[in-house]
């Protein structure tokens, strides 16, 4: 979670979008000949198909419900010009008729594959007819910059507005704000994203295909970067657990394709730390001796084969902790708080576990890490209180999340 260096890159490079780009650099400072009229040494994503793209832009500006990677990828192995669906599956609840739409946070490629725009082009319509990623417009530039995309499309018949009209709003003539307005984010106060679904008139239903973009494979979910126009892309059962059990975290709908990918990984022998950790917490919540007997081996082998999971140490050092291992609860708090240093119930334990053994030092020790990096944190700040007087301890050690 917390790698060594945490970031390969300290902001957006060339490579993010035209991939590797050493061979390009070496053969134009030799100033090499091409072998045909397109310089094949380095991706320009005006020369790909569509469909790839939009991967590129997908791989950061694609949120969405759930983002899996596929067993042995990491985010590094992605390469622009090669489908996104070989390295990350991206998946979006389908559209229900009569539910309001979601936040356009991150959400941008639905909306745009809705526009008639996109429809009517056959796809041709990508993010970058409309957005260059090496020059963005001042705000007071942004109307006329944008129109004049507008326009490379349509015409100024195109729109039934009078002329007099739309010269008269402000800022004039502005495509954008009528077509395109802006939406309120709900995960950020104060803030707005625009509409990419390019609407003819406002309040313009959505079309018929938004009710129809499952498939067979995945009847419930709505497969985003899967390769268009060929086969079903294979979803790899560890990807299809990953995505599943974010999806459960927004619908409990999803818990039995969540469960049924977790058993079958759990029949097949899966040591994937986060099947690991599932079934550990599946068996903790059966509650039993010999569940929580089983929880905490299933969580050991978690953490053995490399979980950084702050939720398996905390599970693991509560059943130590509750079998009268304290010592063993601390230390295994101590190996959680190595991997994910920014995990405040792992404080809030630890700290409850070193005043049950007298090491009160270690205790205030412990809460006054936890309020430098927390500092809003007004549990820990009270207990702080507490344990500073003659006498004081913290309170019950916080509960187990289920």
């Amino acid at each position: 979670k917390f790698k060594n260096p945490a970031f390969l890159e300290l902001s957006i490079g060339c490579e993010n979008c035209h991939g590797p780009g050493a061979l390009h650099v070496k053969e134009r400072r030799s100033v090499a000949p091409l072998h045909c009229n397109l310089d094949t040494s380095i991706v320009n994503p005006t020369k790909i198909p569509g469909w790839l793209a939009d991967n590129i832009c997908m791989y950061c500006h694609q949120g969405l419900d759930a983002r899996a990677l596929l067993p042995g990828k990491s985010y590094a192995d992605f390469r622009p010009g090669t489908p996104l669906a070989d390295t990350l599956a991206i998946f979006v609840m389908p559209i229900r008729r009569g539910e309001p739409p979601g936040d356009p946070l991150l959400e941008h490629f639905v909306p745009k594959s809705l526009r008639q725009c996109f429809l009517q082009s056959g796809g041709r319509l990508t993010c970058i007819t409309c957005h260059d990623p090496h020059y963005q417009p001042a705000a007071r530039e942004a109307p006329a910059y944008f129109r004049s995309k507008c326009l490379t499309c349509h015409t100024e018949k195109s729109c039934t507005v009078p002329i007099a009209a739309r010269l008269a709003k402000a800022p004039p003539n502005d495509c954008a704000g009528c077509h395109m307005p802006k939406q309120t984010v709900a995960q950020i106060s104060h803030s707005s994203l625009t509409d990419h679904r390019i609407l003819a008139r406002p309040g313009e239903p959505l079309p018929e295909i938004a009710y129809h973009m499952t498939t067979p494979e995945f009847p419930g979910l709505v497969f985003l970067d899967a390769i268009p126009q060929a086969a079903p892309t294979p979803v790899p059962p560890l990807t299809l657990f990953r995505a599943y059990a974010q999806l459960v975290q927004l619908d409990s709908d999803y818990a039995p394709g969540f469960d049924s990918e977790l058993d079958s990984l759990a029949k097949s022998g899966n040591q994937d730390p986060a099947v690991l950790g599932m079934m550990g917490l599946k068996a903790m919540n059966a509650g039993t001796p010999d569940s929580l007997r089983a929880a905490a081996q299933f969580f050991v082998l978690s953490i053995q084969a490399g979980s950084n999971n702050p939720q398996n140490f905390e599970l693991l050092a509560t059943i130590q902790a509750q079998a009268g291992q304290t010592q063993d609860a601390v230390t295994t708090l101590q190996q959680g708080l190595k991997s994910s240093p920014y995990s405040p119930r792992l404080y809030r334990l630890l700290a409850a576990l070193y005043v049950a053994v007298n090491a009160h030092e270690d205790a205030l020790k412990t809460m006054k890490k936890d309020l430098e990096l927390f500092p809003e944190d007004s549990y820990m700040r009270s207990q702080l209180k507490r344990t500073e007087n003659p006498g004081g301890s913290p309170g019950a050690i916080p509960p187990a999340p289920k």
